[in-house]
């Protein structure tokens, strides 16, 4: 069980990274791992582990939220400001 779930994670940070600009939304992880409660899954943990973060963003029609890989020094560097 613990094995699948790194997997899952492993595979959505993948898919997020070699994105063609960085961006994928929920629909288009949801439409390669095919199980939305599994999508979700991973992307509490990679948000939480602060691996990704959530960017609001225009889409075709409308306002879309967006997941892209974070830059970890400068997480660090805001940590550091905010103590």
């Amino acid at each position: 069980m613990k094995n699948s779930t790194e997997n899952l994670i492993e595979s959505v940070y993948l898919i997020i990274k070699k994105s063609r600009d960085g961006r994928v939304t929920t629909k288009q992880l949801e439409k390669e791992i095919g199980d939305k409660t599994k999508v979700r899954y991973a992307l509490k943990y990679l948000l939480k582990e602060h691996k990704v973060k959530k960017v609001r963003g225009l889409g075709i029609d409308r306002i879309d939220y967006f997941y892209e890989i974070m830059n970890i020094t400068a997480h660090q560097n805001k940590m550091e400001r905010q103590r």
